[in-house]
């Protein structure tokens, strides 16, 4: 028996599939697996990490490190919110931090 091949590949769920006709008319239909890219657990919950300001998680931790301390009668709350989009990454820790109550005494 003489197979004839169809170049017919589909795209079924990112799997190439080949369909084989024999000369009875039957198909045959064989998937070829897809080579993957491993990905870690926590790049596959939280999404691919995106740069927003070009800088990497240390790079702009240092950038902040190194800016000129704002006066003391600044608001800390408001000076973030000027500076959010400056340190993006940063700033979500800052705030997380900075809306801790003060007090462990649980109010009334």
């Amino acid at each position: 028996m003489e197979r004839f091949k169809e170049q017919d590949t589909e795209e079924t769920e990112s799997h190439p599939v080949t369909i084989e006709v024999e000369e009875d008319g039957t198909q045959e239909a064989e998937v070829i697996a897809a080579k993957r890219k491993k990905v870690k657990a926590l790049d596959y919950l939280l999404g691919p990490e995106v740069e927003k300001n070009g800088f990497t998680p240390r790079e702009e931790f240092d950038s902040f490190l190194a800016e000129i301390e704002p006066p003391r009668s600044t608001s800390p709350n408001l000076w973030w919110k000027d500076n959010h989009s400056r340190f993006p990454l940063v700033s979500k820790v800052a705030q997380c931090y900075l809306n801790i109550p003060a007090t462990s005494t649980p109010s009334e």
